[in-house]
């Protein structure tokens, strides 16, 4: 049995979407699955997965996840739907600030 954890900063429309697919291919597959929002996971947690998949990891939090889960040989996965790097709307732009990108370009570096 492969198991999956699902992190997220917060519960977004893509959390929900990604979250879905994996409870589907779950009752079809031999898969663990926990599914949980990023401030909430912990250090069994990370020892319990197989793979780690970071939905929007940009947070000093989630950058140090994804280097846990490195360092315990998980296979970490990244999922950014948008171009986070070279956002230019306003309202996210605030959101990602330059130390939440350095962040997402560390986890993109160490992403399987």
């Amino acid at each position: 049995m492969t198991n999956i954890l699902l992190e997220s900063y917060q519960d977004i429309p893509s959390f929900r979407l990604i979250s879905s697919i994996l409870c589907s291919l779950k009752k079809y597959s031999d898969i663990g699955l926990r599914i949980k929002l990023t401030r909430y996971i912990t250090k069994a947690d990370i020892n319990w997965c197989d793979v780690f998949i970071s939905l929007r990891g940009y947070s000093k939090l989630s950058e140090y996840l994804a280097r846990q889960a490195i360092g315990h040989g998980k296979y970490l996965i990244l999922d950014i739907d948008d171009d986070l790097l070279n956002v230019s709307y306003p309202k996210i732009s605030k959101i990602i600030d330059r130390k939440n990108k350095e962040s997402l370009r560390k986890i993109i570096n160490m992403a399987n």
